[in-house]
């Protein structure tokens, strides 16, 4: 792959990034807003399952874009990774979490499930935020492979 090409990978995957922690960051904010007389919320309601599907699309777009191009800066592509993978395990972690406990509960009479329950509410948000530090210190030091450069 040549260098342009890399360069022009690279740009797209920073602009997933941000569309990404932008939804990311919409999604937190709702889901925290009070639910006491909150007609916003419950108007936004409406859109927070599209916007879920958004954001994992989004997520695979983003690792299939980091992997294609093969960036030179390490800890950028590491951390731009970390960030799709997150953002993709979140509802896939929710689903799975949802059909195990179902059919825990419908064969074996068991209690709710936990392991996919601690990965969708605190692994993947906790691997979401590193990556999105380290993406931004990789940007900030002038490690973006050649996106932003130290004078």
């Amino acid at each position: 792959m040549g260098e342009l090409q890399a360069h022009k990978l690279t740009g797209v995957a920073l602009r997933l990034f941000w569309v990404i922690l932008a939804i990311y960051s919409m999604l937190i904010i709702w889901a925290f807003m009070p639910v006491q007389g909150s007609g916003l919320k419950q108007a936004l309601g409406v859109a927070f399952l599209p916007a879920v599907g958004v954001l994992a699309a989004l997520g695979v777009a983003e690792l299939l874009v980091v992997l294609r191009a093969g960036l030179k800066d390490k800890p950028l592509n590491i951390f731009l990774c970390m960030v799709a993978l997150a953002t993709i395990g979140t509802p896939a972690c929710i689903v799975l979490h949802n059909v195990v406990s179902y059919l825990a509960g419908t064969w074996f009479g068991a209690p709710e499930e936990g392991f996919f329950f601690i990965l969708a509410l605190f692994v993947c948000p906790l691997l979401f935020v590193t990556g999105s530090i380290g993406v931004i210190h990789s940007l900030m030091n002038g490690n973006g492979s050649g996106v932003h450069s130290r004078s």
